[in-house]
């Protein structure tokens, strides 16, 4: 295990996996009620939990076992995850010191990120898991810090589930672009040379971000000036992206250029990418409940008001998959009806 990338999806696999096992234990433990347990909207919750002593009324009763119940489910989850750990660090401690030494490397980075002026910053203040970080060695840090009095090892985990809500995805593709601003700071520096396990393969990671904010600021700088100029931007982006996040990012800078500059130019895209997004779900056998809602949406929508019915984020992420060869191909095999609620989204520019 090499790069922050590696470690985190790690976290999510074993993160996935206690959630399935909850599931046949808590027949109605649900995936969004499983995402309000490591929310951080249910801290408060977990720690007022330790005062609760006597019930006022019945209201009360019911909020208060709710929250117990909750409690404990969320205690089974991480207990999970936690047996994991344990068991790694038992059986293939070099694997676990690699993990939790890039976990911890995260749970700084996402620290970080929240202070704004974070040269001034010193976590011996108010973080007893930075300051550990800080003045321990590597040895000791990972020696105790899943040990029952520190819980510093819960407290990284649970940061970054909170920041990444990884049951809404399979994979995350890290990208480097809010720890731009501490490349070259000593401290962050200090920090990376005693824990990283491999900080050459790291560094190799962010050549390719600074290889992909080099395209990204070429592109903004050229003027587009027809919906063919964005659809061969995909297609070049899908081609020479080495991540999914850096051809998301890269095409929602340009169509929110667009946005301010050529206002009719950037309603066309948007028309065309929810035509291709309204064929792409309609092709597809295994729609989860979110496609089935951005599907119901786009039908019951006027044209005119289609833009607002489903995130640009949303469209670009589908776009991922768009193949210009194969597009025309996909809605000749639709059925009549089918092809007539896609003239809704060409009319615009086909008058």
């Amino acid at each position: 295990m090499n790069t922050l990338e590696e470690a985190i999806n790690k976290l999510f696999e074993i993160y996935r996996e206690s959630c399935i096992s909850s599931k046949e234990l808590y027949e109605d433990l649900d995936d969004e009620e499983i995402d309000l347990l490591f929310s951080e909207d249910s801290d408060e919750s977990h720690d007022e939990l330790d005062d609760l002593e006597n019930y006022e009324d019945d209201s009360d009763s019911l909020d208060s076992a709710l929250n117990i119940q909750r409690e404990e489910y969320y205690a089974y989850l991480m207990g999970n995850i936690m047996d994991y750990f344990d068991k790694l660090k038992s059986d293939d401690y070099q694997t676990y010191s690699d993990l939790v030494s890039l976990l911890s490397l995260e749970y700084f980075n996402l620290v970080l990120i929240d202070i704004e002026n974070c040269e001034e910053y010193y976590p011996e203040e108010d973080n007893e898991v930075l300051t550990y970080m800080k003045y321990a060695s590597k040895d000791r840090f990972l020696q105790t810090v899943d040990d029952s009095e520190s819980s510093y090892l819960e407290e990284i985990i649970l940061t970054i589930i909170q920041k990444y809500k990884p049951g809404y995805c399979e994979h995350v593709d890290y990208d480097y672009l809010y720890l731009e601003r501490f490349f070259d700071d000593t401290k962050f520096q200090k920090m990376y040379k005693k824990f990283h396990p491999s900080i050459k393969a790291e560094l190799e990671e962010i050549k390719k971000y600074y290889a992909h904010t080099l395209m990204l600021k070429n592109i903004r700088k050229i003027d587009f000036k027809n919906l063919f100029d964005y659809l061969y931007l995909s297609q070049f982006a899908h081609a020479n992206c080495e991540k999914r996040t850096y051809y998301q990012e890269i095409l929602a800078y340009k169509l929110h250029d667009l946005m301010d500059d050529n206002e009719d130019l950037y309603d066309q895209i948007i028309l065309y990418m929810t035509q291709y997004l309204y064929i792409y779900l309609k092709d597809k056998n295994d729609r989860d409940e979110l496609e089935d809602e951005a599907l119901a949406a786009i039908e019951e929508s006027e044209k005119h008001d289609t833009r607002y019915f489903v995130a640009p984020d949303y469209l670009i992420d589908v776009f991922y998959n768009y193949d210009i060869l194969e597009h025309d191909s996909i809605i000749a095999n639709l059925s009549e009806s089918e092809k007539n609620k896609t003239k809704k989204f060409i009319k615009h520019y086909d008058d």
